[in-house]
């Protein structure tokens, strides 16, 4: 088993510990890892959130528990990289990734519309997208 980082709902689950099959898989990863891993965001977001529904006290044991927990820092590379990603997926744009430690980029560089047909459109909807596909294809 290879080290794996717990995003927010995983390690919610894993708070929760109500889903039987997550509990297992968390089990059997703390017996070969020896620790969970996380980042400072994701302990943001669980803190937030219990002060947001006013478990103050379940925000205090998530803090003692995140001594047994490896927390990744979050660094202003990380920073700069998170804001294209998430404003790109805000504008609903399909992030390309520049290679490594080229984060100086403009972003207009790195950045391409996605497809616009989806899973779960409508016939209808779905056509009217292709149409216009095919419509910028040839342009």
């Amino acid at each position: 088993m290879s080290k794996v980082l717990l995003d927010t709902d995983i390690l919610s689950e894993i708070l929760k510990g109500k889903n039987a099959t997550v509990m297992k898989r968390a089990a059997e990863y703390l017996a070969v890892e020896g620790r969970y891993t996380t980042t400072v965001l994701s302990v943001m977001e669980v803190v937030r959130g219990f002060y947001r529904i006013g478990a103050v006290d379940r925000a205090d044991q998530f803090v003692s528990f995140l001594s047994a927990v490896e927390v990744l820092p979050f660094d202003t590379e990380s920073a700069i990289l998170a804001g294209r990603i998430d404003a790109a997926l805000t504008n609903r744009v399909r992030v390309v990734l520049p290679p490594s430690g080229s984060l100086s980029t403009p972003p207009s560089r790195r950045v391409s519309r996605p497809p616009t047909a989806t899973a779960g459109s409508s016939g209808a909807t779905r056509g009217r997208r292709l149409a216009r596909q095919q419509a910028e294809r040839r342009r």
